[in-house]
Formats: C-alpha cells, sequence, structure tokens
C-alpha cells in the first residue's frame, strides 16, 4: 500500500505511535508482507484512524476554503469602497488625511438600494 493510498506516511507514523504506545509494544503494528496489521485490533482500529483523519483533513481543507472566500470578499468589498470614495478624494491634496464614518446600517440601506435600482433596471429593459 502507497503512502498516498493509506493517507500519507504522517498519518501512519501517528497511527502505530498511538498504537504500539510509543513504541512500547512493537508487536501490536505488525504487519505481513502486504502491509496489513496481523492483530485484527490494529487493523480495525487503523480503518477507524484513517477515517477520522481523513475527516479532519477535509474539513480542515474546507475551512481553508471558506476563509480564502471570506478573505476575498472583504478585497471586493474594500474595492467598491475606495471606487465610490474616489470622487470625494479627488480634490484632496496627497498629505491630506480624511475620517470617515460608516455606519452598518448606512451600508446595508445602500445595498438594498443598490440592489432594488439593478433589478429595476433589468425589469424596465
Amino acid at each position: 500500500m502507497s503512502a498516498h493510498e493509506d493517507g500519507g506516511a504522517a498519518m501512519r507514523t501517528a497511527f502505530e505511535a498511538w498504537m504500539s504506545d510509543d513504541g512500547k509494544f512493537p508487536q501490536a503494528v505488525r504487519q505481513d508482507e502486504s502491509g496489513s496489521y496481523l492483530l485484527m485490533t490494529a487493523a480495525t482500529a487503523w480503518t477507524t484512524w484513517h477515517a477520522a483523519w481523513t475527516t479532519i483533513a477535509d474539513d480542515m481543507q474546507s475551512d481553508v476554503q471558506n476563509a480564502v472566500a471570506s478573505r476575498d470578499g472583504y478585497r471586493r468589498e474594500a474595492a467598491d469602497l475606495y471606487a465610490a470614495l474616489e470622487p470625494f478624494t479627488e480634490h484632496c491634496s496627497s498629505d491630506e488625511t480624511i475620517t470617515i464614518t460608516v455606519r452598518t446600517a448606512d451600508v446595508r440601506r445602500a445595498r438594498a438600494a443598490l440592489s432594488r435600482a439593478s433589478g429595476s433596471e433589468g425589469d424596465h429593459g
């Protein structure tokens, strides 16, 4: 069985360390020539370990993908905000400081208005 098929060498190493009590009982993880564990207890535990490890890895990958999507969403919103502010800032000198306070409720109202405007344009076209 290849390292890829069994979920990787790190997973197998972690399992065998756990199953053999950090090597104190190497007979617990003895394998036959095909790589199958000789003890049914070890074979069953390996199947469970493998499933749990894979599920955790899938969940972690999903969490990373969600974090990336959120970050990309924030970047798009920031770009939209910069674009919206450009008309107000084009007459400012480069060393001028502008403080802008935006309330969440105002942002929600603006998004709803944009959404309605986008929908109504399509209805009249």
